[in-house]
C-alpha cells in the first residue's frame, strides 16, 4: 500500500523492492496531506507507518503528516475528523 492506495504484487519479494524504488512501479501520485499530484523521484520524501508507505510532494507535507499519521490516515480512510471540521465523503 502506497499513501493508502492498495498496490498488488506479482511476489513477495516484490513489496519490498516498491518500498526502495517506488518512482520505478508508481511514477504518478497524490500527497496524502495536500492532495496534490506529483511525480515521484528517487529523492522524494517519504515515510512508513503501520507497514505501509506514504510518499510526499514536499519535506513539509512528510513533517505535517509524521507530526500525527493517524489523522492523515483517518483522512485518506474518507472519514470525519472534527478537529479540523472537515467531513470526507
Amino acid at each position: 500500500m502506497v499513501n493508502d492506495v492498495h498496490i498488488f504484487f506479482c511476489s513477495a519479494a516484490c513489496p519490498e523492492e516498491f518500498k526502495r524504488r517506488p518512482e520505478a512501479y508508481r511514477p504518478l501520485i497524490e500527497d496524502p496531506v495536500t492532495g496534490a499530484a506529483f511525480k515521484i523521484k528517487s529523492q522524494t520524501p517519504r515515510v512508513e507507518h503501520g507497514g505501509a508507505l506514504y510518499v510526499f510532494k514536499t519535506a513539509e507535507t512528510r513533517t505535517r503528516f509524521a507530526a500525527d499519521p493517524e489523522k492523515w490516515i483517518r483522512l485518506l480512510n474518507r472519514c470525519t475528523d472534527p478537529s479540523i471540521g472537515k467531513e470526507c465523503h
